[in-house]
């Protein structure tokens, strides 16, 4: 299986809630603290919007999101999502969970166990 990467912040409830799901169905994982570590690599969250839309990688419902001029609000491409995530890392949806080749966004154990099956 490929490296399992949960990208998020501890104090996060589905980030809390996805951490304790993997170690209880015993998967390992690296946890990718936004606030510490920083925006994963503009590339990669590139081929995340490509996957999963750029719409589903940008927490627009966030309070750092609302808290923005409406002129930086205003996104029209992937591009545009991503430059904003990498000035604001805690407006990447959360958690957000990569297997080398899958990735979902939001805690769900359905999908999560999906995801697991094909990692």
């Amino acid at each position: 299986m490929d490296t399992l990467i949960v990208y998020g912040i501890p104090n996060c409830d589905s980030c809390r809630k996805a951490l304790a799901w993997l170690r209880a169905n015993g998967h390992n994982f690296l946890f990718h603290d936004l606030r510490l570590e920083g925006p994963p690599e503009a590339s990669r969250m590139l081929g995340w919007c490509e996957k999963l839309g750029r719409e589903t990688v940008l927490n627009r419902r966030s309070t750092t999101f609302r808290a923005l001029e409406t002129s930086d609000q205003a996104i029209s491409d992937d591009t545009d999502a991503v430059n904003l995530i990498v000035r604001y890392p805690l407006l990447l949806k959360r958690p957000l969970i990569e297997t080398g080749t899958h990735v979902i966004a939001g805690f769900d154990p359905d999908r999560l166990t999906g995801l697991l099956s094909h990692a």
